[in-house]
């Protein structure tokens, strides 16, 4: 089963300093949620699945500062936002499928963030890396989760609930799995 908890009952009431608040693309109420679960974690090593323009890269590397490794990956030429704030970490944002990626290169993970294709195959392969690649403890998130309730993520990620500890982040598109 899918449990709803707000991002105050998974952070407590973790404030984001205006300097990290600066550094994201916008205000908005995802970015702000993905941030305090990246502030709240602390992960060393950030794997995300699906750059697009590069916000949520953005945010990210915004809280991660320079003291943890990052790589976020797209199929397309992506990451405008990321490469224009960031100059400095361009090299973090790969063009390439997550099914091509060697995950096991840089593994374990302490967090990955799946919003790459939504294909149900790559979706599959991704948890799947995903699962295998992230140490014990660490956060696997998946967006657009009930953005669509049709949709073969939401199907996937209800399915994955029947098994394992899914929390859907309240007020957002984000599940969540804390792997255990």
């Amino acid at each position: 089963m899918i449990r709803e908890q707000t991002i105050e009952q998974l952070c407590g009431s973790l404030m984001i300093d205006d300097a990290i608040l600066a550094r994201l693309p916008s205000k908005d109420n995802e970015l702000v949620a993905l941030a305090k679960l990246i502030l709240h974690s602390g992960p060393r090593n950030v794997l995300e699945i699906g750059t697009s323009k590069g916000n949520s890269a953005c945010a990210i590397r915004g809280v991660l500062g320079d003291k943890a490794k990052f790589k976020t990956l797209d199929v397309a030429a992506g990451g405008e936002e990321f490469k224009k704030r960031f100059p400095n970490h361009k090299d973090e944002a790969l063009q390439i499928s997550s099914m091509d990626f060697d995950w096991k290169k840089e593994s374990p993970y302490d967090f990955v963030y799946i919003n790459g294709e939504h294909k149900y195959t790559a979706l599959v392969s991704d948890s799947n890396n995903a699962f295998e690649n992230t140490r014990k403890g660490g956060i696997i998130l998946w967006h657009n989760y009930r953005k669509d309730p049709s949709s073969k993520l939401t199907f996937f990620i209800d399915f994955l609930g029947k098994f394992l500890d899914i929390v859907h982040v309240k007020d957002t598109h984000f599940a969540m799995h804390r792997r255990v």
